[in-house]
């Protein structure tokens, strides 16, 4: 599952942390790092990646499913720590399994992330915040976890597998239609035992809205999403993402 809320604005004080251009060699060594990495991850050489992956990233790296991207590109870069921290704007060509149409290949956006260290880049995993990438989700933001009344690690150790708590929220279908000024719902329910925080996103597309009735929904709860065509602006289909938390789940919903 993918993606994933991608560009920091960039400061323009150099003694911020931040800056709008780092210097070209910086930029260069960084690009060609990224290069390495996801020209692994295409060929499937996930152990060579391992190599490119920070130290205390690593066990995240070895536990989560690899993807299976086609092609990757560099979107934007915004950098920060004096040029030593560097969080990109990625698309990939993405293989996505859905149990009702199969399996089909979408351009996915994502974030990644990289930090310098003793003389080279490496693609780590930021502590205190949950980023879905082409990887899964890395990380769970540990103060929503702790006020959602779940400990995530010992509900996996009793019995559901990771898996089935990253897949605790479900959408009853992940495509609407809009026609004329009607809106279409899609009923979300989480079926884990604590309270989960909703928020949706639009990913792609113009000209319809997006809201959810309940942004917090209890353990068994159900609540729904309203997408909606606004008046008077062109319409053109995409897609929006619906993130959960503190599991870190990604809904995607299509847009047509």
């Amino acid at each position: 599952m993918v993606s994933i809320a991608l560009l920091g604005a960039m400061g323009a004080a150099a003694a911020s942390g931040a800056a709008k251009t780092a210097p070209k060699d910086v930029e260069e060594a960084l690009r060609n790092r990224v290069g390495q990495f996801y020209q692994l991850i295409v060929d499937k050489k996930f152990r060579a990646a391992e190599d490119l992956v920070a130290p205390d990233s690593r066990d995240a790296y070895y536990v989560n499913e690899k993807p299976s991207i086609e092609d990757f590109r560099v979107e934007g870069i915004s950098w920060e720590d004096n040029f030593t921290t560097a969080n990109l704007t990625m698309v990939s060509k993405t293989k996505i399994r859905n149990p009702r149409v199969g399996e089909y290949e979408e351009n996915v956006p994502y974030s990644s992330h990289w930090k310098f260290e003793n003389g080279q880049w490496f693609w780590f995993i930021p502590k205190v915040t949950v980023r879905q990438t082409p990887f899964g989700v890395m990380k769970v933001d540990p103060g929503v976890a702790a006020g959602s009344g779940m400990d995530l690690k010992a509900m996996i150790a009793k019995g559901p597998t990771q898996k089935d708590v990253l897949q605790g929220v479900g959408a009853d279908r992940t495509e609407v239609h809009l026609t004329g000024n009607k809106s279409q719902e899609v009923k979300i329910e989480n079926k884990l035992p604590g309270r989960v925080s909703l928020s949706a996103e639009i990913v792609s597309g113009a000209g319809f809205d997006v809201t959810l009735r309940d942004s917090g929904l209890e353990g068994r709860g159900k609540t729904e999403l309203v997408v909606s065509r606004r008046r008077g602006v062109e319409f053109k289909p995409g897609r929006l993402t619906v993130m959960v938390q503190p599991t870190g789940q990604v809904l995607q919903i299509a847009v047509n």
